[in-house]
């Protein structure tokens, strides 16, 4: 399915969960791929996943949700260092 979407050359790709059904190995690679595709032709990547590895190697900018609200946005560089909120320091 993953294929199909990138042949089509989207500018914005919506990936819910794109790794779920993976195990680790195999998940970081799809990303790494993903990721090269992404960068490649120029698109972004809009990643939904509950995967904080993945969110920290691979987003730019992340919004934090909690119970359908948005209680926390940043850059990269905001969540590894500080966080605001304390639902975000418990993930």
């Amino acid at each position: 399915y993953i294929a199909s979407v990138l042949m089509l050359e989207p500018k914005l790709i919506i990936a819910d969960e794109p790794v779920a059904s993976l195990d680790a190995l195999n998940g970081n690679q799809v990303m790494d791929l993903l990721q090269h595709i992404v960068l490649e032709h120029g698109q972004t990547l809009f990643i939904i996943t509950h995967n904080l590895s993945h969110v920290l190697k691979y987003c730019q900018y992340i919004y934090v949700l909690k119970e359908g609200q948005i209680i926390e946005r940043g850059n990269i560089n905001h969540f590894k260092y500080e966080h605001l909120h304390p639902y975000t320091e418990r993930l």
